[in-house]
């Protein structure tokens, strides 16, 4: 994310493994690290792609959890823009974006500080240890500790 926005809370329902999840401001630190932990198939990369799949656009919408009519979630940022997605059955789903004034905008107002911090799941999943360090060193702005060749 462009600098100093961070997510401050966000829920996730009926999205792949995920049935509920919830963490708000006091589980999620304003200037730390959040980790997201548990064994095999618990749902850790469903919880992360049901955030990319609110905020990141139609390139990350989510299936729902088997059984659902519905699902989505919502995404709150310290910048005070909130993002809402609801999913349906039918493989539609909806966008609603609002800004701190209360004033509503779409994909576009996300894009504009959403972009840069953006995580592409697959090609991070399918990397080497090198380069998964490199992607998180620039998730956090940390920068590289490689050298360059």
């Amino acid at each position: 994310m462009s600098d100093g926005v961070t997510i401050t809370s966000f829920e996730i329902e009926n999205v792949k493994k995920v049935k509920v999840v919830r963490l708000d401001a006091a589980t999620l630190k304003p200037a730390g690290l959040t980790l997201i932990g548990g064994g095999n198939g618990q749902g850790k990369t469903s919880v992360l792609e049901g955030i990319m799949g609110i905020i990141g656009g139609d390139a990350f919408k989510q299936p729902l959890r088997e059984g659902a009519d519905k699902g989505g979630g919502i995404v709150a940022f310290s910048n005070g823009i909130v993002a809402r997605r609801t999913y349906t059955a039918s493989g539609g789903s909806r966008l609603e974006v609002t800004d701190p004034t209360g004033k509503r905008g779409g994909q576009a107002l996300l894009n504009e500080f959403v972009s840069p911090f953006a995580l592409d799941n697959s090609e991070f999943l399918n990397a080497s240890d090198k380069r998964k360090a490199e992607i998180l060193l620039k998730v956090i702005g940390a920068g590289s500790c490689f050298p360059k060749a």
